[in-house]
């Protein structure tokens, strides 16, 4: 029995250093039994000196209760949970986190402790910030900006595109930008300018464009 065991062991901890992300396993008292380097490198320790080891003494207080709270609630038969969480590593960076838990039986049935990971989702929330900015941008901006597909059709506009133009919003989307020409250029002036950004990456020029009423004005 001891050598089945021992061989499971091995296993398990295979398992657990093949994955990429940090894992970990505790026993029903909260124990850290054991967990991979990823992990490990986390809290600074090895895996060796993290094994017996409770939340309190490996992550500050706030972040100890939040798994606490957790725990108790997977115990209580609450089955599989997800939840977002600041982490900070040993080198004092905070992380944006998603911890995922599960518990796991012994041979009787009982719960014999949980099971966890965690993406770290830090990289995905500083590109969101990033999208909210350029968004503000976007909305806000004075100028008017068209965003259209590699086809030629309208994606967004901003508000003072359809303040300039007359046209709203949801007249535009999805079409052409035929709305805005005025007449004045010839087909081939408009297939310079794609070829233009197709070439070179962008293009910068005087056009005479139609708003909704039918005036005529120049843009840059």
């Amino acid at each position: 029995a001891d050598e089945k065991w021992a061989k499971s062991q091995r296993f398990t901890d295979m398992l657990l250093l093949a994955m990429p992300m940090p894992v970990f396993y505790k026993d029903a008292q909260g124990r850290y039994m054991g967990c991979n380097d990823a992990f490990a490198r986390v809290t600074g320790l090895s895996r060796r000196d993290i094994r017996g080891k409770m939340a309190a003494e490996l992550w500050p207080a706030e972040l100890a209760a939040l798994h606490a709270r957790h725990d108790e609630a997977l115990h209580a038969g609450q089955g599989h949970q997800e939840y977002p969480g600041l982490l900070t590593d040993q080198h004092g960076q905070q992380r944006h986190v998603i911890f995922s838990k599960d518990v796991f039986y012994d041979e009787d049935g009982e719960i014999a402790g949980i099971i966890g990971a965690w993406n770290d989702i830090s990289d995905l929330r500083r590109a969101e910030g990033r999208l909210q900015l350029l968004a503000g941008v976007f909305k806000h901006s004075r100028e008017g900006i068209v965003i259209a597909d590699a086809s030629g059709r309208v994606v967004d506009v901003n508000r003072a595109l359809c303040e300039i133009s007359g046209y709203s919003r949801d007249e535009v989307v999805g079409q052409l930008p035929a709305h805005f020409y005025s007449g004045r250029h010839e087909p081939a002036f408009y297939q310079a300018i794609a070829d233009t950004l197709q070439q070179q990456g962008h293009w910068q020029g005087e056009v005479w464009n139609r708003r909704k009423d039918g005036t005529l004005y120049p843009v840059l």
